[in-house]
């Protein structure tokens, strides 16, 4: 702070007229010079933010999740409402009970494929930040299939590394389907399937239909 001057005007006597000046200067403050000098030597580093306790970090948190949770479920609604407007072919889907993150689709077999005559039906679980993450999607209906595995497990790459939010379910299905026509044995989930697929054709698509009469029919 700067030093303060009073001033101060005194009159010595009514007769001479003159006046004499007394003049002092008030004690400077030490403190608040050292503290001014502090001030500006402060930079970035002096900063410490805040830290906040366990409480307000779980608060903020769920608040995050909560908006995750929302926009995950606008998003899925958006789809079931689209997928009732122009359903895909020979595919079905929707929630199951009042759960709309667990849903059921069905695939009926490609008339060009060993599947042809069969309703394969399917689990789908949405994650709660859909669609930044893809659905898990497996068949519950046994299939044979180099591609998928007696649990119902999927070998798709959009269900993996090549999701996008850009993709739905929708577009998920009706690449199941793709996949029932045209298997992929070069990335195969069963390899024993895989390999007969490559080396005995017929045997494969005998197998495949037996199946498919077995537990799709």
């Amino acid at each position: 702070m700067f030093s303060l001057i009073w001033k101060v005007e005194a009159f010595a006597g009514r007769s001479s007229g003159e006046g004499r000046d007394v003049t002092r200067q008030a004690p400077r403050r030490k403190g608040l010079t050292k503290a001014k000098k502090r001030a500006l030597s402060w930079s970035l580093s002096d900063y410490h933010p805040p830290t906040y306790s366990a409480p307000f970090l779980f608060l903020y948190d769920s608040l995050t999740q909560l908006d995750s949770v929302a926009m995950a479920l606008k998003r899925i609604n958006k789809e079931l409402i689209d997928l009732g407007r122009d359903p895909p072919s020979s595919c079905s889907a929707g929630p199951t009970g009042d759960n709309m993150f667990q849903w059921q689709a069905t695939i009926m077999g490609p008339g060009d494929s060993p599947y042809a005559g069969g309703v394969f039906f399917l689990s789908i679980t949405f994650p709660t930040d859909y669609p930044f993450k893809p659905p898990k999607v497996s068949f519950t209906t046994k299939i044979y299939h180099p591609n998928i595995n007696a649990n119902g497990s999927i070998c798709l790459d959009i269900l993996r590394d090549q999701w996008s939010p850009a993709l739905t379910i929708s577009k998920v299905l009706l690449s199941i389907c793709s996949m029932l026509t045209d298997p992929n044995p070069d990335d195969p989930l069963v390899p024993d399937i895989a390999h007969l697929y490559k080396t005995d054709r017929s045997r494969y698509e005998a197998t495949a239909r037996e199946w498919t009469r077995k537990y799709a029919m």
